[in-house]
């Protein structure tokens, strides 16, 4: 494959919204309160750490694996959770951080999992949304950026496990 187009984001672009969406989920907690960051992988991984780092207060971490897009570039629509939070969630101030929220079949399942827990706040960060691709309708209370039916990689996003180390996105054509 070659390489990706011109960036749809760039690196800058992407830090400074990053950088909005911290100061924004700051502000979503009382003092003294800890959120617990989940970042679904794998695609999650690199905007969970550079969100987790722009945070100003701090915050715990942990991770979801969830399989829905195995090699090609359209979800299966049928989302398989394979690893759960190594901690438990009950009471806590829990945040979903998710790279991409196409159909919002992923996300629903991992929020089913995660409420099972009882936490004591449940809410998704995610860095990038396609409401025109939406087919059920799950909770993303901060976006970065929306999109349309792009298929982007880079920034921990892949297409067969190629280019997530791109510090920018790119769109892709399957």
């Amino acid at each position: 494959m070659p390489m990706p187009p011109t960036p749809l984001f760039t690196a800058e672009q992407i830090r400074r919204r990053v950088e909005e969406l911290a100061a924004a989920l700051d502000q979503r907690f009382d003092d003294g309160v800890t959120p617990h960051l989940i970042g679904v992988l794998k695609g999650g991984f690199v905007f969970l750490a550079d969100l987790m780092r722009a945070m100003s207060r701090p915050a715990t971490v942990d991770f979801v694996r969830v399989a829905s897009y195995g090699s090609g570039t359209m979800s299966s629509g049928t989302p398989r959770l394979l690893d759960a939070p190594s901690v438990s969630l009950r009471g806590r101030d829990v945040v979903v951080v998710e790279d991409i929220v196409d159909t919002g079949l992923t996300l629903q399942a991992v929020r089913q999992s995660l409420l099972a827990q009882q936490p004591r706040s449940l809410s998704t960060v995610a860095l990038l949304a396609k409401p025109a691709r939406r087919q059920v309708d799950v909770p993303v209370e901060l976006v970065g950026f929306s999109l349309g039916d792009e298929f982007v990689v880079g920034y921990g996003l892949d297409v067969d496990e190629m280019h997530r180390a791109l510090p920018y996105l790119a769109v892709v054509t399957p």
